[in-house]
């Protein structure tokens, strides 16, 4: 007789609720937090844009006179 492993397949176990709600709010809170993060990189590139507007106006403004 050939030799043979003996495996046995596990079932997995069923998901624990209250993990799985925990899990579902950290997910909620990464992605409110994604989403905060996306606005305040939209007003520092505006803030970036205004400022560099300033300066090349200064310098316009210098040159002219």
């Amino acid at each position: 007789m050939p030799w043979q492993l003996g495996f046995r397949v596990a079932k997995p176990a069923p998901p624990d609720e209250g993990r799985v709600r925990e899990l579902e709010a950290r997910v909620a809170d990464l992605e409110q937090s994604q989403a905060r993060l996306a606005e305040v990189e939209e007003r520092l590139d505006f803030n970036e844009r205004m400022l560099a507007s300033q300066r090349d106006a200064a310098r316009l403004g210098e040159g002219s006179q």
